[in-house]
């Protein structure tokens, strides 16, 4: 048996969430794959896959087999690369997750100068707030905000944002600018409800040592927060987010903050990746990237 070529198929079966989608992605034959996955199991001497009719799934040993695998076959594919010459241009497919208020306004329109500065590599983006799972998630590089003590991966911060509370100014002229967090208790607060969360989160000002706390309005909420802020836009209430989410609204003058000497400080924004993965040129050569970015937009913002 060929170990190296069985540990590869193993990977695309996990990935492909199958055995016949492993096949066709390898141009294999599904009874190849099929021996593969058998002779791999022999070896091991024990299931690497739960099998039944309606759910395909690893077992305890198939998800420390594949964890093992990845770092076998990354390390064979960086030996290779440097031993051909490729280490010298970044190449190949590259899966990016990012958090959903992040890639529109910020990571989206950068895109295009990765690729054009790095145009062998194939990207593919995922928008999403799932939490990261180095198990689950098929995903090379992650941005996340939060996220910062995940086992396995490498967490690099890459800014840390604000909260502000923000109105359009027909609204303000309408219902006037609070001078305080006590006085939002008059005004409509609409609410922004994070991935996996049933109820929006509350709404926290830090001054010194006061703090104050309240709910949001029951008129609105949304999970997404760039159709929140197309709400406030259009003159319904005040929104209560990040500031790296509200930084276009800010910038056109569509959303006016106040309260902004009450402001706590978020999460941080990270950029994670398996540290099984940290010797691989198309991941650093991206984290590298994004990291510049966002050290220039804090750069702009602080100028």
């Amino acid at each position: 048996m060929n170990e190296l070529h069985a540990l590869r198929v193993f990977c695309q079966v996990v990935e492909m969430d199958g055995f016949s989608q492993a096949a066709t992605k390898l141009g294999l034959s599904p009874a190849s794959i099929t021996y593969s996955i058998n002779q791999l199991e022999k070896q091991f001497q024990q299931p690497l896959f739960k099998r039944s009719t309606r759910r395909f799934s690893l077992t305890g040993a198939g998800e420390r087999c594949y964890r093992s695998a990845q770092e076998i076959l990354q390390q064979f594919d960086q030996l290779k690369n440097d031993m051909s010459g490729e280490f010298e241009q970044p190449r190949g497919p590259l899966r990016v997750e990012i958090a959903s208020m992040l890639s529109s306004m910020h990571i989206a329109p950068a895109l295009p100068a990765f690729l054009a500065q790095y145009p062998e590599i194939q990207l593919s983006v995922s928008v999403n707030d799932r939490l990261v799972n180095p198990v689950e998630d098929r995903a090379d590089v992650f941005i996340r905000i939060g996220a910062n003590d995940v086992p396995d991966m490498v967490s690099l911060q890459l800014f840390q944002p604000h909260y502000l509370c923000c109105g359009s100014r027909v609204y303000f002229e309408r219902h006037g600018r609070p001078k305080n967090p006590e006085q939002l208790q008059e005004h409509v607060r609409l609410g922004f409800i994070r991935s996996g969360e049933a109820m929006a989160d509350s709404w926290q000002f830090i001054r010194n040592e006061h703090v104050y706390q309240l709910a949001p309005s029951p008129l609105l909420s949304f999970n997404h927060s760039q159709s929140l802020c197309e709400v406030a836009k259009n003159h319904l209430g005040l929104v209560y987010l990040l500031d790296c989410t509200l930084e276009s609204y800010l910038r056109a003058g569509t959303l006016e903050p106040v309260l902004q000497e009450w402001s706590p400080v978020g999460a941080p924004v990270n950029i994670l990746y398996p540290r099984l993965r940290d010797r691989s040129h198309k991941i650093r050569v991206f984290v590298d990237f994004i990291s510049a970015l966002f050290s220039e937009k804090q750069e702009n913002r602080s100028s």
